[in-house]
């Protein structure tokens, strides 16, 4: 039994939203979980979405970062992810993200830190190449400096492998927009 608890990550995962539309569109949204040290300057968040409809989904990897300066992802800019195999995986932004003022801190000092989750469409075998391990990542931004984190430890492959099965686990049960009314 001590073997499992390797597996099992540190907070439970959860989707946060799991909606269909009268059109038969459903989207089912991961909840983006931290995957950082506690020295990082710049925190990366990570998670999952899948938008489905009969034998199709679409899957978007979700990075959220928080840092001390205001930035913008536009339409087209480059995520690279670097996995532990060393297969280097190249996503691109769907839309602008402008990062907005997430938080005022009062203490010890009046400071602010800045954030947005930007989404980046993402194949099924791209998602279980991340699932083996990340050990960098580098999201390029049009205004501010981009953004890098390398990782000694695996955190992004374990989050993406709790989502993706979460997600999966939630596809296989049939949904429509009359559920629950």
């Amino acid at each position: 039994a001590m073997v499992l608890l390797g597996c099992i990550t540190a907070e439970a995962q959860s989707i946060i939203s799991d909606e269909v539309k009268s059109s038969g569109v459903r989207v089912i949204v991961g909840e983006t979980v931290a995957a950082r040290d506690m020295k990082d300057k710049q925190v990366f968040f990570v998670g999952l979405s899948a938008i489905n409809k009969g034998d199709s989904t679409l899957w978007n990897l979700a990075v959220k970062v928080i840092e001390w300066n205001a930035y913008r992802v536009n339409k087209g800019n480059i995520l690279l992810i670097k996995t532990m195999n060393d297969d280097v995986i190249q996503l691109v932004a769907d839309d602008d993200y402008d990062a907005t003022v997430r938080n005022v801190h009062t203490e010890p000092f009046v400071y602010s830190d800045y954030s947005t989750v930007a989404l980046y469409p993402i194949s099924t075998e791209d998602i279980v190449k991340l699932c083996a391990g990340v050990k960098k990542i580098r999201q390029e931004v049009s205004i501010g400096d981009t953004h890098d984190k390398d990782y000694k430890k695996d955190k992004i492959g374990s989050i993406i492998t709790a989502e993706l099965k979460l997600i999966r686990n939630a596809l296989n049960e049939k949904k429509t927009i009359y559920d629950g009314f």
